[in-house]
């Protein structure tokens, strides 16, 4: 999924990050090379969740990182074993939440908590609807209600609205995802996913609801309509990308595992030169975006400061 051209293609449009191709022994590595305030690095995969890695593709990537001994390189990685690579400093970086199932059926009634299944319920009692759409308009409007939840609940900028037009153009329009959304008795739009698809996987890639909404279960009742959704169109794992492994993760690493899927450790390969990479600017950049949450922006308004400064988060 991110491991791809058409993944670091979009980033490239979006924030003018280069790819990178490394062209290993057994695949391909697409990489994002970025230049920034704070230098000149290498990402994997940007603003993605992570990379799937097998010992032999480790030792393309050691082989790559020495062919560039003073470029820093950041890569994160999914990997069954704790990597161990030369040129690299590993961390453990939280997780990766993947489930399977065979059936919206079997799914509803052999993996899901009980007190998942009972919120199921309770969101088709307050009698929620969705849609599945490829509509521009709806990743817009879902954008939107993203953008106002980062600002509310997390004191935090969102990806900038062309970040998701042109994650649209790239994935929904070519019919590798869409979103799905959940609306009340009032058609008021309180909750959506985007979902995107390769192979034989979803990734819930993006999720966002009203927070004044939230009784109503939305959130719930989303992953039973699209799992159900998924099933009729042949796919059978749904993957929930990454969870922080700190207390402030802890709600929503218990609401994955509650839909039966199983947790999986996320790594960070972090080339030695890159530890030596300065990130003062990003205090700079945090400072700015405090100032600019104190003022009560306009969505115009934070979308016109992510456009600037979003790609610094790399």
């Amino acid at each position: 999924m991110f491991n791809t051209k058409r993944w670091t293609e979009l980033l490239e449009c979006t924030y003018g990050y280069p790819t990178t191709i490394n062209y290993g022994t057994t695949h391909k590595l697409f990489l994002s090379d970025v230049q920034s305030e704070f230098g000149h690095y290498i990402v994997a995969p940007a603003f993605g969740d992570y990379i799937s890695f097998t010992q032999e593709q480790f030792s393309d990537l050691a082989k790559f990182a020495l062919s560039m001994p003073d470029l820093p390189m950041r890569i994160k990685v999914w990997s069954d074993v704790i990597p161990k690579i030369d040129q690299f400093a590993v961390e453990p970086s939280g997780y990766i939440h993947q489930l399977a199932f065979s059936s919206f059926d079997d799914w509803n009634k052999n993996q899901i908590k009980c007190k998942f299944r009972n919120q199921i319920k309770q969101g088709a009692r307050a009698g929620l609807r969705t849609v599945i759409s490829k509509e521009r308009k709806d990743i817009i409007s879902f954008w939107e209600m993203h953008a106002e939840l980062r600002v509310s609940k997390f004191k935090e900028i969102p990806q900038p609205k062309i970040f998701f037009v042109n994650l649209h153009k790239a994935y929904i329009q070519e019919n590798h995802g869409f979103t799905l959304c959940a609306f009340d008795t009032n058609s008021n739009l309180i909750a959506g996913i985007v979902v995107l698809l390769d192979g034989d996987t979803a990734y819930y890639k993006f999720a966002a609801s009203n927070q004044a909404a939230l009784h109503l279960r939305p959130n719930n009742f989303l992953i039973a309509e699209l799992i159900s959704y998924l099933e009729k169109i042949g796919i059978n794992k749904l993957n929930f990308g990454y969870t922080g492994a700190t207390s402030k993760y802890n709600g929503l690493r218990k609401y994955k595992l509650a839909t039966g899927a199983r947790e999986y450790s996320r790594f960070i390969l972090k080339k030695k030169s890159h530890l030596l990479a300065d990130i003062s600017p990003i205090a700079e950049i945090n400072r700015k975006v405090a100032c600019l949450l104190n003022q009560s922006p306009s969505l115009d308004e934070i979308d016109a400061f992510s456009e600037e400064h979003y790609r610094s988060f790399v």
